[in-house]
């Protein structure tokens, strides 16, 4: 590929015969040239071309809510739906404040494990690689925005596309910020039956968001053969290493400075010289070796009528050490002890390679603080947010996870959610083992729903702020209504131990809503000294009441809805209007627009029958994804 000097390109933007539409155009195709780095045909999806004609919503299932007695409990989510329409809400919820996200996307093997456009991907399609590229970088993006700024994220992947993908996460997150790729032993035996290699492992590469992302250690014990050694004055153990530096920079002339004599008891210089002559250096100065002295950290052993010092290395009881890059099976689990996991809840499970909880607890310990707000919008069977409910109970953390899965072949249903349940409320295996539940926890069930159509029309507007109160509450983590409110539903309340949440569908509310906001009792657990209430106000415009608002003002945090909503989705939906073609997509008549410019555009394919009318689930209930 060739490439423009700086100079020609600026002579071809000031060709006078170009009009402002070509050079807009040619800066575009000239941008699209890259000097280093992954390069892919982009393949519009079908369920993205939804967000360029409507707005994502979700709405909480009741019915499928599991609540624990205690209300400060870990609050976990379940969102059945499409995970790009899920992070585009999240974007919204959740913009920076998720510590760790753990994602297993599919592996785009060719062997109908990848779904794009409702078909599967086969190894025989030419756009193989660029519509699973298209299809992870809109999606890896979204989760971006959803990290903190110390935030980290993990990725299972095998060698399908674990070379396109490393490349990938260069460009999103960038390549300064990666940490680790990991190779995982995910079988604890070879195939015989292989016709080359028998792969025995797959990766799971590992991305901060900015260069203030770093990895907590592992603990680990140590060996108490490794520390025989007994310290006369504290009864600690301990294991000697010599002060004399070893292995690299450890010459005198690496450092020159590290070079002097230390007195050995019976009065003699001692320098740094290594058995075979070679002058070398101390790994402490003077003044540290002094320090260590007086904490009885140092100790001299006469060998063979000479003289050698040692520092004392003691015995920790919670010793750590930086995770390696390896992981075998017999730590942290394999596949086959993730299928038996599925099958000891009971549940018929389709997925061949699922992950153990072992796995991805070391991930969790690894990726965050016990206080941790994890994620994995390819949630498969559960498996995330089974570990961080067990991490929760061995620690005694309050992490909180958000999972992420469509419901094909009903895995949302009748796996992810009916795993997590069974883990919640405890569960009898099939071999008649009864294992109680982690009570600790709740968990709340959302859907993708038929959304609401982008064209800000008042109507549109209302509609919108009408249909996000769950979503509201997810942001706020705030679901308990409160009492008191009026019969004429135009404003609600919930409560939670440490907040409240009023939202106000109606400006003729305002002042009524404002005097409750002023009513409302200050939880027991509120922040001191900050506000507490979450008040979201219906508005045409910007304005958020603020002066209807201003004597509970040291209370509130005040936001104009839907302009919050349409600000924190502007430059993360793709461009309203016409379509792209998408070649999956059915054969139809041409879009309105193409024979009627002033005419407004029109979804096409299933959009034209999901406009014409919404599509209902088995159950009755409006979806869309």
């Amino acid at each position: 590929m060739s490439f423009l000097p700086d100079d020609l390109r600026a002579r071809l933007l000031a060709h006078p015969d170009f009009s402002d539409t070509d050079r807009a155009a040619l800066v575009q195709l000239l941008d699209q040239q890259r000097r280093y780095g992954l390069v892919w045909e982009d393949k519009p999806e079908a369920v993205e071309e939804t967000l360029r004609q409507f707005l994502p919503v979700l709405e909480e299932v009741p019915a499928r809510a599991l609540l624990a007695a205690a209300a400060d409990a870990p609050q976990h989510t379940l969102i059945e739906g499409d995970n790009l329409h899920a992070l585009t809400v999240l974007s919204y919820t959740h913009e920076a404040q998720v510590d760790v996200i753990y994602i297993d996307p599919p592996y785009n093997t060719g062997n109908r494990d990848f779904i794009y456009n409702d078909r599967f991907v086969d190894r025989e399609d030419g756009y193989r690689h660029s519509k699973w590229l298209s299809f992870m970088a809109k999606r890896l993006k979204l989760a971006k925005t959803l990290l903190k700024e110390t935030g980290v994220i993990f990725i299972s992947i095998d060698d399908n596309e674990q070379a396109q993908l490393k490349l990938l996460c260069d460009e999103v997150f960038g390549e300064e910020n990666f940490i680790g790729n990991v190779i995982w032993q995910k079988v604890y035996s070879p195939r015989m039956d292989a016709k080359s290699f028998s792969v025995s492992h797959d990766y799971i590469l590992c991305y901060g968001k900015t260069e203030q992302t770093s990895l907590i250690k592992l603990s680990f014990s140590q060996s108490d053969k490794q520390f025989k050694s007994i310290d006369t004055q504290t009864g600690k153990a301990y294991r000697s290493r010599s002060l004399r530096k070893e292995g690299s920079n450890s010459l005198r002339s690496d450092r020159p400075k590290l070079f002097y004599p230390l007195a050995a008891p019976d009065g003699t210089d001692v320098y740094p010289i290594k058995p075979n002559g070679v002058e070398s250096c101390w790994r402490w100065s003077l003044d540290t070796y002094n320090k260590n002295v007086a904490l009885g950290n140092v100790e001299w052993l006469n060998k063979n009528g000479k003289w050698d010092v040692f520092v004392k290395q003691w015995k920790e009881d919670d010793a750590s050490m930086p995770p390696p890059t390896l992981w075998l099976s017999e730590e942290v689990g394999h596949n086959h002890s993730a299928k038996d996991e599925i099958k000891s809840f009971g549940l018929n499970s389709s997925f061949d390679t699922p992950k153990p909880v072992s796995l991805l607890e070391r991930i969790l310990r690894i990726g965050g603080k016990s206080n941790a707000t994890v994620l994995d919008f390819f949630a498969g069977s559960g498996t995330t947010l089974h570990a961080t409910m067990a991490l929760n109970a061995e620690d005694g953390g309050t992490r909180r996870c958000i999972l992420v899965t469509n419901n094909e072949n009903n895995i949302c249903e009748q796996v992810t959610y009916e795993r997590n349940r069974r883990v919640i409320r405890g569960y009898t295996t099939p071999k008649g083992v009864a294992v109680p539940g982690l009570l600790h926890n709740s968990l709340r069930y959302f859907r993708c729903v038929a959304p609401v159509p982008r064209t800000p029309t008042l109507r549109h507007k209302r509609e919108l702020v009408r249909r996000a109160t769950d979503l509201l509450c997810l942001k706020e983590n705030c679901y308990t209504p409160l009492p008191g409110l009026p019969a004429d539903g135009l404003f609600r309340a919930f409560g939670s131990p440490t907040g409240a949440t009023v939202i106000v569908y109606d400006d003729l509310a305002v002042e009524e809503a404002a005097a409750y906001v002023a009513a409302l009792p200050v939880p027991a657990q509120a922040p001191a000294g900050r506000p507490w209430c979450a008040v979201y106000v219906f508005a045409a415009a910007s304005y958020a009441y603020e002066d209807e608002f201003a004597p509970v003002a040291a209370r509130i945090r005040l936001s104009a809805l839907p302009e919050a909503l349409y600000r924190a989705w502007q430059h993360l939906l793709p461009p309203e209007g016409s379509m792209r073609p998408i070649e999956e997509a059915p054969a139809g008549p041409p879009p309105a627009e193409a024979t009627n410019p002033s005419a407004p555009a029109q979804p096409a394919g299933e959009l034209a029958d999901l406009a014409a009318a919404p599509k209902t689930d088995k159950r009755g209930n409006l979806t869309l994804f």
